[in-house]
Formats: C-alpha cells, structure tokens, sequence
C-alpha cells in the first residue's frame, strides 16, 4: 500500500490506543501489527481485520493495493481520528460506529472525496460540522447519532445529493435543513432530539 495510507492506519491505531482495541477472534484475519514493515496490510490471503483492499495502478503502471474500506464498528477505539485519515484518499466506506472517540472531526476527513458511508454514530465526538462536508458529494449514507454536535446543519449538506441515509439525531444541531427537493435520494432522515 502507500506509505500514506499505512502511516494513516499507524496513527488510527496509536491515536485510538490500538492495544487495548477489542480484536474479533472470529476472524480469520490477523490483528493490526506495525512491528515488521514488510507486513501487507492487504496482502490477498491474510488482510488485516476490518480493512477491504483492491488492486490499483497508478500513472507509472505499478500496481500496488490501497485501502476503500475500514470497518472497525465495536473495536473499542479510544481517542480522536488522527489528522491523517485524510491521506487515505482511496478511501469509500468508513465505519467507527460504537466506541469511545473523542475530539472534533479532522477537517481532513473532508478530502475523502470518494467516500460512499460515514458511519461515526455511538461515540464521543463533538464540535460543529465543517461546511466542507460539502466535499463528501459520493455520500450515500452519512450516520452522527448520539453525538455532542452542536451549531448549525451546515448548508453544504444540500451538495450531497446523493444521501439515502442521513441520521443526525441525539446531538445539539440548530437551524434548519435543506429542502428536500435537494436531497431527492433520501430515503431514512432521523435529526430527532436536537434543537431544531
């Protein structure tokens, strides 16, 4: 993969304090491990747990594996998202659904300009939601509940016109949302429980 992309998961492991992560020992897929780095995050037989690779070439015709999706929904990440997630640029479905992540989204996140989900639900973020989320234009399903957002829905959700899902309730979001002939995909909307 890209030395990008794996400082990425190097800081998404130490940022959310890897060694204490909640491993599925179901899995036949190996834990995360930085220790040798010849280790293929995405080698074809034994990818690491909660990442979907693919084979892509890039400008020169070398083929190399980048990462699309990381799923780590119940792992028990603890801490911020690191800065870094957006290097990950490959990047199309991000799930960190049900843990303990603090602090405010990285406004990084907003370079993942092929993301389809972004399911963030069940943890302990906060702040505001950036206008830049306007960026995310791929979104299909954007998922904040039972967050400690606050301010107002930023007017730029209206880029995403593509949202089937957009599920913001439990938080303290103000204001008003676009008009729902501008979100014409949409087919679950849950804001419930804010101050709108």
């Amino acid at each position: 993969i890209p030395f990008s992309e794996r400082q990425a998961l190097f800081d998404l492991y130490h940022f959310t304090q890897g060694t204490k992560w909640i491993w599925n020992d179901n899995s036949l897929r190996p834990r995360w491990d930085f220790n040798d780095p010849t280790i293929n995050p995405c080698d074809s037989i034994n990818s690491w747990q909660g990442l979907t690779c693919i084979i892509n070439s890039g400008v020169d015709s070398m083929i190399f594996n980048v990462i699309v999706g990381i799923n780590l929904k119940g792992y028990n990440l603890h801490g911020p998202l690191s800065e870094s997630i957006g290097d990950m640029i490959h990047l199309q479905e991000l799930v960190l659904s049900n843990n303990r992540m603090t602090g405010t989204l990285p406004i990084s996140i907003y370079n993942l300009s092929s993301l389809i989900v972004l399911l963030i639900d069940d943890n302990h973020f906060n702040g505001t939601l950036s206008n830049s989320i306007g960026q995310l234009s791929q979104l299909l399903n954007l998922e904040l509940r039972q967050k400690k957002f606050f301010g107002t829905i930023p007017s730029a959700i209206a880029a995403l016109t593509h949202l089937k899902t957009l599920a913001m309730s439990y938080n303290s979001f103000s204001g008003t949302l676009p008009n729902n002939a501008v979100l014409s995909n949409l087919i679950l909307l849950n804001v419930a429980v804010n101050h709108l």
